[in-house]
């Protein structure tokens, strides 16, 4: 029950904190690609603590393995909140963008 509830608050949280941490340039699709990354790679960072505290571990050699399958298992739930969460800051940048051009 715990790890679900924690697998479900670092799935359901860091997509939508992380992308923010990445400083608007002035491309567009370079940012979304960094929000991406970034986005997916905090995902990774949040799910290990989950991985090492809830399920059993086996030998540290396929620690990788496992955090890398529960990262991809999660994947469809994760993905989606950040795809909207980059196209929320993506409208947004493209918004001051415009508005600085009109001024």
């Amino acid at each position: 029950m715990m790890s679900s509830l924690a697998t479900f608050l670092a799935i359901l949280i860091v997509p939508f904190w992380a992308p923010t941490l990445v400083k608007p340039g002035k491309s567009l699709m370079r940012n979304a690609a960094l929000r991406f990354g970034v986005g997916a790679l905090a995902t990774a960072a949040a799910l290990l603590p989950v991985q090492l505290a809830f399920f059993p571990l086996g030998p540290l050699r396929l620690l990788p393995m496992d955090l890398g399958f529960l990262w991809l298992g999660a994947a469809p739930f994760w993905v989606p909140f950040l795809a909207v969460r980059i196209f929320q800051l993506g409208f947004a940048d493209r918004a001051k963008n415009t508005m600085r051009a009109h001024v």
